[in-house]
């Protein structure tokens, strides 16, 4: 069975006039008649009743050209479809993200993506940043967000700097420090600090242990936890206090005050990950976010 004989068919079906079929396909009658013979006999079925007046649907065709235009409006829907999957319109984007380090910026950046591709299914996980490499490296996550870039990417791993952040002390608001504007990492030195446990994100508490190399002392750690909020909770007790990249301090955090550093120190960096060989048309589309262009 061919495409041309379906559409011999459905030509003489709508008019019900093997002429003006003809001349709307561009044919001349006789191949015309011979498609619709060729078809009547794949099928078993008789199709149309001819005589030299007039051409009748049998109720055989009538069916045919039912169930055929379906089958059309069908094929017409996986071409539209495949057509959108390959412009990244339709799909799947799977996102891990630590909630921390992006609880101000993940929002909106989705708010605009969902705008351009509704149709989009967007899935977000929040794992740890050590998760987030091997989610990206294996496939089970298209992209994540683990704060900083990794320090030795691999071949299948591709990073970008998204934005630079400045560090902050965070105290409860009746510490002393807490009057202060600003402060140094030597007005600190004898307090005692809650930190993000290491295996969340390693590359971070490198960073702080490399801070405080910097001012040769190593913070009293009087707790860890496997979460910035967390943390927060820790510092509000009276627990300790902490640093953070001054993204943590968009978090809801009442009763607390985030200080800048006034040392110079290199900033944080926020970055995103990807697997450099996956070829999906939506993770395409999600990279050309103006969001996620990156800072030099």
């Amino acid at each position: 069975m061919q495409f041309r004989q379906i559409e011999c068919f459905l030509a003489v079906a709508e008019e019900l006039h093997f002429s003006r079929a003809a001349k709307r396909l561009h044919l001349s009658q006789p191949p015309l008649s011979k498609h619709i013979r060729q078809l009547e006999q794949e099928l078993g079925v008789q199709l149309f009743i001819r005589n030299r007046r007039s051409v009748v649907q049998t109720e055989a065709g009538r069916i045919y050209q039912e169930k055929v235009r379906n089958v059309l409006y069908q094929l017409e829907e996986a071409k539209l479809a495949a057509q959108r999957a390959q412009a990244g319109q339709t799909g799947e984007l799977k996102i891990g993200f630590l909630s921390a380090l992006f609880y101000d910026f993940i929002p909106p950046l989705l708010m605009r993506f969902r705008r351009r591709f509704p149709d989009v299914q967007v899935t977000l996980l929040e794992m740890v940043a050590a998760k987030q490499f091997e989610a990206v490296s294996d496939g089970k996550v298209d992209v994540a967000f683990p704060g900083l870039p990794p320090d030795k990417p691999g071949l299948e791993i591709s990073s970008r700097i998204l934005r630079k952040d400045k560090w902050y002390a965070c105290f409860h608001s009746e510490h002393p420090l807490a009057q202060q504007e600003k402060v140094w990492l030597e007005e600190v030195r004898r307090e005692s600090f809650v930190f993000i446990q290491r295996a969340v994100s390693p590359a971070l508490d490198d960073a702080l242990l490399e801070m405080f190399r910097q001012v040769n002392y190593t913070p009293r750690v009087a707790q860890t936890a496997s979460r910035a909020q967390s943390l927060l909770s820790l510092i509000a007790a009276g627990v300790g206090i902490s640093i953070f990249p001054g993204a943590v301090s968009a978090l809801p955090s009442a009763g607390l005050v985030f200080r800048p550093l006034k040392d110079k120190l290199a900033p944080y960096e926020h970055s995103i990950i990807w697997n450099g060989s996956n070829t999906s048309p939506v993770l395409a589309e999600f990279l050309k976010e103006p969001a996620l262009q990156g800072v030099g």
